[in-house]
């Protein structure tokens, strides 16, 4: 068993600040995905704890899409049945979370006297925790014994960040769930001092009862239909949308989720993605069992992904005990998790993309639109420097360590203009790399592979590898090496079709180099979107790299260089000295190549670029002077908006009834007490989880400020 973390030092905790979340002194926005574990719930395929769809490589997973948090679905039946196994698979979970740099926000779906899983605990479907059941009174007090007993289990457990206290509330009266929801924030904030309350809207989607504003949370739900904000929100508190979606067999869900996304981080509003992962035609990133990522939605993972960039992560926490074996089986055999984010190191890379942009010092890029977006997103080296004047010098200090004395010319490659020997091609393919140079423009002025000429789009002096006569004289390697940008879309299409190392070269207008630095910046948000969405981003751990190849001679050299990816730091900048031999310094201790020349076997690796890290703003001046430390970015804070009038979100069908409720265990969690009518009204459905999707036509509304019209399409839990 592994039990609850202890920090072995001053914890941090997530905090609120108004409408802003806090942590450690800066505000930041929880942005995630559901881990509900469906198929363990009552509703959907339980109650079995055993039936988790999540194992430690989900959560590695998660972490390398940028997740920053977990909404966590528990149910009462789990605690009744068997506390102590409750809480040990628990504390395994959490130690996961934990390792991987996740926050979690624990929910109740199923509540004593039992759920749908969704907006219906209602006494005529058999359930009871409303006033409709006589016996619900005993039921909310197992409720509210359940929450304190977890608060204090997880008291001083800084990956916790929020107690959910339950979902889709579906009172017979608005006045009930204010009542119960009370009651469980005035239990859970003393039991617990330092974790915040999430209350949910109910099914009115009307909050005007609440007027908790400490240590609180609102949240909603959102699909397609129902996707406006609770009316009578107290003031000056934060708002999480815990659910949205819809289902891989919409052709309107990425765009739905798209908008969505773009709508709660212009307002400064959290969320959660619902889910993680569910039957083939559910709502899920990846399909059931746990650990299986072989069933990708990558169009939607492309898109809540491009939301998750910029998240802030929790600080490791110090001690984290080694998670022991999982007690939870699986359906199928995982696959060996991906290894935690090293501390102080270079990360080992399943790809590495490298964007070769020209002639502008760091003082003139840092400020454009699309990059100042990626900054945030991302590490600055504040401090990099080329290594000499003209282009050709820097093309190959970055992919041979050396800056010879024909470079300067800017020759065209050929005798008295070439090098031989070691080179980084010959070093990853050593190494059994793959690589490929992806060079805009080159087939549209000559040959579509292995170009040695230029002209007015194509520039060969950008493009290193044609200098390295082990690749030009030898035909086949060279030209099914070094190709037309043209071919990067196709390669992209999977994981394994894709390049270890990826170079790319724009041509000449797009680079800077002719064309204008706004014209390079339109590129960059045209062409790097793909990127990160690519499955080399989204199911592997992938880098890349934006940075220019000299100055125009106004900043003594120094240029912008832009990472990326996975385990990098989100809005930071470095002010360690770094140069081009630096950077290949970096590849090469990312995949224990050999170094080639003094110039890079001296050089450091940009070691401080990894791992977590926060900052002041960045600006688009910097000091071109070493720096002893380095000098973090503060995110800009989040702009809150209003929330606007709105509706309820749609009751869901209920797809099972809790039956089976268990009688009071040796652990002396008490077992729910039952409504009357229990079994009977309560309809059949399968196990496992499946879909149940409910069209609930047309409502009318009347609330504040005026009547509102719905159309609902919601899920089953």
């Amino acid at each position: 068993m592994v039990g609850p973390l202890r920090a072995t030092a001053a914890a941090s905790y997530v905090t609120t600040s108004g409408s802003k979340l806090m942590y450690q002194g800066q505000p930041i926005a929880l942005r995630g995905v559901n881990f509900n574990n469906e198929p363990a719930l009552a509703c959907c395929g339980g109650p079995d704890i055993n039936l988790i769809n999540a194992n430690q490589s989900d959560y590695a997973q998660a972490h390398s899409l940028g997740v920053n948090h977990l909404r966590w679905g528990i149910d009462y039946n789990w605690y009744a049945a068997n506390r102590t196994q409750f809480f040990s698979v628990l504390d395994q979970h959490m130690a996961w979370a934990a390792q991987y740099q996740l926050w979690v926000y624990l929910v109740d779906f199923i509540p004593p006297g039992g759920s749908s899983g969704g907006f219906d605990q209602s006494a005529a479907k058999g359930y009871c925790i409303w006033s409709d059941c006589a016996t619900s009174g005993a039921n909310q007090t197992l409720l509210n014994n359940m929450w304190q007993d977890i608060a204090t289990h997880y008291a001083n457990n800084p990956t916790i960040v929020a107690y959910d206290v339950m979902n889709e509330p579906a009172p017979p009266a608005d006045s009930q769930w204010h009542s119960l929801a009370t009651r469980l924030y005035n239990t859970l904030t003393a039991a617990d001092p330092n974790h915040l309350v999430i209350i949910e809207a109910p099914l009115s989607n009307d909050l005007s009862l609440f007027t908790q504003t400490s240590r609180v949370i609102y949240s909603v739900h959102h699909y397609p239909g129902g996707d406006n904000f609770p009316t009578g929100t107290p003031a000056n508190t934060p708002m999480i949308v815990g659910e949205f979606g819809d289902v891989r067999t919409s052709s309107t869900a990425v765009s739905f989720v798209s908008s969505e996304v773009s709508r709660y981080n212009a307002a400064g509003v959290n969320w959660t993605y619902f889910i993680w992962r569910e039957d083939p035609v559910g709502f899920g990133l990846y399909v059931d069992p746990a650990g299986s990522f072989t069933s990708p939605w990558t169009a939607m993972i492309g898109t809540v992904q491009s939301g998750w960039a910029g998240n802030v992560l929790p600080a490791p926490v110090s001690g984290t005990p080694s998670p022991s074996p999982s007690p939870l089986p699986s359906a199928s055999p995982s696959p060996t998790p991906p290894p935690p984010p090293p501390s102080g190191g270079v990360p080992t890379y399943d790809h590495i993309f490298q964007i070769m942009m020209e002639n502008h010092s760091y003082n003139e890029v840092i400020g454009q639109q699309y990059i100042t977006s990626l900054t945030t997103k991302g590490a600055v080296a504040g401090n990099y420097f080329a290594v000499d004047h003209p282009s050709l010098p820097n093309y190959l200090a970055v992919t041979s360590g050396q800056d010879p004395a024909f470079a300067t010319s800017d020759c065209a490659p050929g005798p008295g203009c070439d090098l031989a020997g070691a080179n980084l091609a010959n070093s990853l393919e050593a190494a059994g790399k793959t690589w490929k140079s992806y060079n805009e423009s080159m087939a549209a002025g000559g040959a579509a592979t292995c170009r040695p000429d230029g002209d007015s789009l194509y520039d060969v002096n950008h493009n290193p590898f044609m200098y390295d006569t082990d690749i030009t004289n030898n035909s086949a390697r060279c030209n099914s090496h070094v190709v037309d940008y043209s071919t990067l879309a196709g390669d992209l299409s999977s994981a394994a079709t894709t390049p270890n190392y990826v170079y790319i070269n724009p041509n000449l207008q797009n680079d800077m180099h002719e064309g204008t630095i706004a014209q390079g910046d339109t590129w960059l948000s045209q062409n790097v979107p793909a990127l990160l969405r690519s499955s080399a981003f989204t199911t592997q751990h992938s880098l890349l790299i934006v940075m220019w190849d000299e100055d125009d001679g106004s900043q003594n050299n120094q240029v912008a260089f832009i990472a990326l990816g996975y385990n990098v730091k989100t809005a930071y900048k470095s002010g360690v000295l770094y140069n081009h031999y630096s950077w290949l310094k970096t590849i090469e201790s990312s995949w224990g190549l050999t170094t080639m020349t003094s110039n890079d076997g001296t050089a450091s690796p940009m070691t401080d670029l990894f791992g977590t890290g926060s900052a002041p703003p960045l600006s688009a001046s910097a000091t071109a002077s070493p720096k002893a430390g380095d000098a973090p970015i503060k995110q800009p804070a989040p702009v809150a908006s209003p929330p606007v009038a709105s509706a309820p979100n749609a009751p869901a069908t209920p797809a099972s009834s809790p039956t089976g409720q268990p009688a009071a265990s040796a652990s002396g969690a008490p077992a729910p007490a039952q409504n009357a009518p229990s079994g009977s009204g309560a309809p059949s459905g399968p196990n496992g989880a499946g879909l149940l999707l409910t069209l609930v036509g047309s409502l009318f509304v009347t609330g504040l400020g005026g009547t509102l019209f719905l159309g609902w399409l919601r899920r089953r839990a």
